[in-house]
């Protein structure tokens, strides 16, 4: 699951699950990220946002890719809502034809 996005000037240039341990030259560049936020965002990283639009499960899913758009500086991760096929209800059969029967 993507966590962290890479901005530059505002353009997304890629989503990562893990910050890189070295990033332009910066040894340890995920722990200084960890304990220091700011540094990260300096850096062109920020965490991604989820849109947690709501759906009942019972229709409908998530699609299993998502898309990222940038709004104000933060990334937001969407996923298409997509309704879950019904079965087709069943044609009623016809009752069966009786037999005669000899005696």
């Amino acid at each position: 699951m993507t966590v962290y996005a890479n901005l530059v000037d505002g353009t997304l240039q890629g989503v990562y699950d893990l910050l890189p341990q070295t990033w332009e030259g910066i040894e340890n560049f995920h722990l200084k990220c960890k304990v220091d936020e700011d540094f990260m965002k300096v850096n062109g990283f920020v965490m991604i946002v989820r849109d947690t639009t709501p759906f009942d499960p019972a229709t409908h899913r998530m699609s299993d890719f998502p898309y990222y758009t940038v709004e104000n500086g933060e990334v937001i991760e969407h996923r298409d809502i997509l309704e879950i096929p019904q079965p087709a209800p069943e044609d009623p059969q016809p009752a069966p034809e009786e037999t005669p029967t000899t005696p």
